[in-house]
C-alpha cells in the first residue's frame, strides 16, 4: 500500500508543479486498522526517509509536536508566499471585491483552483461550472486524504474535519514523513496541525498582501513561479528508487506538454501517466528479483 501511494503522490506533486498549488479535502474513514496500529507501534516503517522537511521530537508533547510541524513547514512557505500575493493581486485586478478575494482563500484554500475560479468568474461562467472546475483541480487531495486516513482514524470527527480542511500539498508532504518515522505516534496529529496552521496563516496573510498591495508589485516580478519550485523541492528527496524516478520523469514530460489543457486536465493526465510508469517499473523490478 505504501509503495502504491508513493507512485500516486510523486507524479501528482510533480504534475502540480505545472498546474498550481494547494487545496483541501475531507479526511476520514477506515483504511486498515491493523496497519495504523503497526505504524503507531513503530513495527511497520519504511527505510530511512529524507529529513529535509521533518523535525525530530525527542520527548513528544502536544506543544512540541505542533511547533515541530510549524518548523518543518517554514521552508516551503518561501514558495507559498509569493503565490498567495500573486493570487490576491490577480483576483482584485480581475474584478473581485477585496472581501470576496480574501473569502475565497478561506473557503477554497487552493491556489491553482482559486486562479481557475477567478478566471471563470471573470468570464461570467455559470456557478455550477465554477464549482465543478474547482473540484476537478483539487481532486488529487482525495488521494492525500486516503494516505493520511489510517494515521488519524482514531481521532474524533471534529479533529478529522479540521485536519482535512487544511490538508494541502505542502502540509501533507511534511506530515506523512513524520508519521512514517519510528516511535510513538499518538500525538503526531499535532504535528500535522502545526504544519497546516503555518500554511493556512501564510496563505491568508499573503493573500491579504496581494489584495491590498498588489498594485505596488512590479509586473516584471513573476511571483507565481515560486510555487512550482517548491513542488520540485518536495518531490526530489523522495526520488530514491527507479520506479519513483520513472514516475516523476513521465509526469514532468506529460505535464509540460499538457500545460495549456483546459481546467487543469493536463495535471491529471500527467499524474495518471506517471502512476502507470511507476507501476510498470515496480512490477519489472519485482519480476527481476523473483527471477534472481
Amino acid at each position: 500500500m505504501r509503495r502504491a501511494m508513493t507512485f500516486v503522490m510523486v507524479p501528482m506533486l510533480l504534475a502540480a508543479a505545472c498546474g498550481g498549488g494547494g487545496g483541501h479535502a475531507p479526511v476520514g474513514g477506515s483504511q486498515g486498522r491493523q496497519g495504523a496500529k503497526r505504524y503507531a507501534a513503530g513495527l511497520d516503517t519504511p527505510g530511512p526517509s529524507p529529513r529535509r522537511y521533518t523535525s525530530r521530537v525527542p520527548h513528544a508533547t502536544r506543544r512540541s509536536e505542533f511547533l515541530a510541524g510549524v518548523r518543518a513547514e517554514l521552508p516551503l512557505l518561501l514558495g507559498v508566499a509569493p503565490f498567495g500575493m500573486a493570487y490576491g493581486a490577480y483576483a482584485v485586478e480581475s474584478g473581485l471585491s477585496k472581501a470576496a478575494a480574501q473569502a475565497m482563500s478561506v473557503i477554497v484554500l487552493g491556489g491553482a483552483s482559486q486562479f481557475v475560479a477567478v478566471r471563470l468568474v471573470e468570464a461570467a461562467t455559470p456557478g455550477a461550472i465554477v464549482v465543478l472546475a474547482i473540484a476537478l483541480v483539487n481532486m488529487r487531495h482525495m488521494l492525500y486524504s486516503a494516505s493520511v486516513a489510517p494515521y488519524i482514524e482514531h481521532l474524533g470527527l471534529r479533529w478529522r474535519l479540521l485536519l482535512g480542511y487544511v490538508l494541502t500539498d505542502e502540509a501533507y508532504v511534511v506530515a506523512v514523513q513524520r508519521y512514517r518515522e519510528p516511535g510513538e505516534a499518538s500525538l503526531r496529529h499535532w504535528y500535522l496541525l502545526g504544519a497546516e496552521a503555518a500554511l493556512w496563516s501564510c496563505w491568508q496573510v499573503t493573500t491579504a498582501g496581494g489584495v491590498f498591495l498588489g498594485a505596488a508589485v512590479p509586473d516584471g516580478w513573476s511571483l507565481d513561479f515560486a510555487l512550482p519550485l517548491t513542488f520540485i523541492a518536495i518531490v526530489v528527496p523522495a526520488l530514491r528508487e527507479r520506479p519513483a524516478l520513472a514516475a516523476a520523469l513521465v509526469a514532468a514530460i506529460v505535464g509540460t506538454a499538457a500545460f495549456r489543457w483546459p481546467y487543469s486536465t493536463g495535471l491529471f493526465t500527467a499524474a495518471a501517466a506517471g502512476l502507470a510508469a511507476g507501476m510498470m517499473f515496480d512490477r519489472a523490478a519485482v519480476r527481476a528479483r523473483g527471477a534472481a
